[in-house]
């Protein structure tokens, strides 16, 4: 008593359903035009002097950072290199089950 097809589905489904069908939303036979408007003009003034200040400032900030890059730290030595970690032997044992419960034996203690 399976239906075909979902077309077959939804009718049961709204013949048990107590509520109205959904009826579908027309759609309007004209849609108003919409203007197109000009892209808004974001046009920042600057002068010639403005120009020149920020420029300036713009060099003397990588004057300063190059000065400060260049002369800090130069007789620091070289940190000691870092020792590689090693890392543990994972259990194995003769069969599956075994190994199993030496790496939960493993986790354990490790688990703190």
């Amino acid at each position: 008593n399976r239906p075909t097809s979902a077309a077959a589905v939804a009718h049961e489904l709204a013949q048990a359903s107590p509520e109205p069908a959904t009826e579908p939303v027309q759609a309007p036979w004209e849609t108003a035009a919409t203007e197109v408007l000009g892209r808004p003009s974001r046009a920042i003034r600057v002068s010639r002097s403005q120009a020149a200040v920020a420029g300036v400032l713009g060099i003397a900030a990588l004057a300063a950072g190059l000065a400060f890059g260049l002369t800090r730290g130069g007789d620091d030595p070289a940190p000691p290199p870092a020792q590689p970690v090693r890392a543990d032997v994972l259990p194995r044992g003769e069969t599956p089950a075994e190994t199993a419960r030496q790496l939960a034996g493993w986790l354990r203690e490790r688990a703190g």
